[in-house]
């Protein structure tokens, strides 16, 4: 299917590994040019109009030096995609004050200022479609026994949208959340897990998850490359959740 991608300029970050690598190589696959981040680049195997810049974005000089680099490259943005985010923790009701901060730090605020530094470039820019998706959890939605402060900022991440999107809307901008349930990939938390007990694991899936399954990196690019296709052009502010049946909300 031909999403009319081609050409368009995309910043995806946190993309050498798992759902963000696929969400690149998908834009990639539809013929967009792509800047790829990470905190070691070295993994992620170089492709025509794929451009890398290595750092952590949890640094303000990083997420700067960036910007810089996006103004260099292409000038103007037409999707960007947030996937800056981390649930590694503690269990609920152990967290101090200061691993609440990180938390949120790590999950929201690293995204609030990435899109302040390039907002402008996506303003620019003269496409007709231009988009801001961010990967968010489903830990954002209900209470599944993650660490509370990822659920926290995951939460704060989908009202940051909503609000996001109010104000972008009359530029044409469009901002989305998309929040995967349990994706397993290679150097995953979850491949992790099922080293250290495989049969607790796929119990916990088979018995939470409607559809049986791990999602896959797949699963959730997918979701992203529609939003971010005119095909979506009437979809914003909302938040889609990618789980095979999980969450039990309305």
């Amino acid at each position: 299917m031909d999403l009319n991608l081609k050409e368009s300029r995309v910043l995806v970050t946190g993309s050498t590994k798992g759902i963000g690598l696929q969400i690149a190589s998908s834009f990639l696959d539809e013929g967009a040019s792509v800047i790829v981040t990470g905190r070691s680049i070295s993994c992620f195997i170089s492709r025509p109009n794929s451009y890398k810049y290595e750092g952590d974005l949890l640094q303000e000089s990083k997420i700067g030096g960036l910007s810089q680099f996006v103004l260099d490259t292409f000038g103007e943005l037409d999707h960007v995609v947030c996937n800056i985010g981390s649930g590694v923790s503690v269990p609920p009701g152990d967290e101090t004050y200061d691993g609440y901060l990180k938390m949120m730090t790590i999950n929201l605020n690293g995204t609030v200022q990435l899109i302040k530094k390039v907002l402008s470039m996506i303003q620019a820019s003269h496409s007709k479609n231009k988009t801001i998706t961010l990967v968010g959890s489903i830990c954002g939605v209900e209470n599944l026994g993650c660490p509370t402060g990822y659920m926290v900022a995951k939460a704060g991440l989908i009202a940051y949208s909503k609000s996001l999107s109010k104000v972008l809307g009359k530029e044409n901008i469009r901002v989305n959340v998309v929040s995967p349930g349990n994706v397993l990939f290679q150097g995953s938390s979850w491949e992790k897990k099922i080293k250290k007990d495989k049969e607790a694991v796929y119990k916990m899936i088979s018995e939470a998850v409607s559809l049986q399954r791990f999602g896959s990196p797949d699963d959730i690019a997918n979701m992203v490359m529609f939003l971010a296709s005119d095909r979506a052009s009437f979809i914003t502010g909302a938040n889609y959740i990618v789980d095979g049946g999980q969450t039990r909300s309305f």
